[in-house]
């Protein structure tokens, strides 16, 4: 049988390593600076880093679309920025996947798409552009309306 136990030596170089991608990953990837819950508009704003700011309504999301404003206003941003969190809701988002129109599991976008024929209106309608000029079809472009993209005509 293998031996399962690392070296120090072994360790340590696995260490570097991981952390070289991280900090790699945490240079390349969207992250939010701060994110609220705008009650007036019912829309959830995520600033990010880059200075842009992607708007979406709770309905799209998993977890979020039945919360009360108590429940959505209670929003942490977590690993440096990665990932959104609603504790009450138990309800984690990654930021890249929402900036790509990920709400939740294939079978939740499933749903949402069929709701209107699987329409990239919904799209435009998630995305608040009339604000700010630097929003998430600012980040994003066309291309999340692309081959990847669960809002694609099916």
């Amino acid at each position: 049988m293998a031996n399962r136990h690392k070296s120090d030596k072994d360790f340590e170089q696995q260490y570097r390593v991981a952390r070289k991608l991280g900090k790699q990953r945490l240079k390349s990837s969207p992250r939010a600076k701060s994110a609220y819950y705008d009650s007036a508009s019912r829309r959830i704003v995520v600033e990010l880093v880059n200075q842009c700011k992607f708007i979406f309504p709770p309905e799209l999301a998993q977890g979020l679309h039945e919360a009360s404003d108590e429940e959505l206003s209670e929003i942490r941003v977590l690993s440096q920025g990665l990932a959104l969190d609603w504790p009450r809701l138990d309800a984690q988002f990654s930021v890249a996947g929402l900036l790509v129109g990920v709400f939740g599991t294939k079978k939740w976008m499933d749903g949402i798409c069929s709701q209107d024929g699987g329409s990239q209106s919904r799209v435009a309608e998630a995305v608040d552009t009339s604000r700010d000029s630097h929003t998430a079809s600012s980040i994003i472009g066309d291309s999340a309306l692309q081959e990847e993209s669960p809002w694609k005509r099916r």
